[in-house]
């Protein structure tokens, strides 16, 4: 008996560790998740070029608002018809939810001129999406 009753509190313990454990706020991580779901499948057969963003996923100021609002411009630009549709309304769900101004954001962007397959944008876009969803968020209205 006393077995059982320790083995339902220790299950009890770490269920309610993961819910604590957890600093995304619930409504943006099921966004965040159907980006990434999302990005990945795209990821394995795309080679049209685009601007490269690598510099914006990485370095001291990576994975940024602007980063997402960069990747929004681009994919509208080079959109494919069906499933990308459906990544690119994404996306903007999370901006509008989550950012606050991306013309102000992206004022101090400069164009690499470099352009690379559309996998290495989104492979950009899932490692930075990885990244918040982990990290968090403070900005969530």
């Amino acid at each position: 008996m006393e077995m059982k009753m320790l083995m339902l509190v220790s299950a009890a313990l770490l269920l309610g560790w993961q819910v604590t454990a957890n600093p995304v706020h619930p409504k943006l991580d099921v966004i965040l998740n159907s980006l990434l779901d999302l990005a990945s499948k795209f990821n394995q057969s795309l080679s049209q070029h685009v601007e490269d963003v690598s510099h914006l996923a990485e370095g001291k100021h990576k994975c940024n608002d602007g980063f997402f609002c960069k990747v929004r411009d681009i994919l509208q630009v080079s959109l494919s018809k069906g499933k990308e549709e459906k990544l690119v309304r994404t996306l903007q769900k999370f901006i509008d939810t989550n950012i606050q101004n991306c013309t102000e954001l992206q004022t101090n962007m400069t164009s690499t001129g470099i352009f690379k397959p559309k996998s290495v944008l989104m492979e950009n876009l899932t490692k930075c999406i990885r990244s918040k969803n982990l990290k968090g968020n403070k900005n969530i209205r």
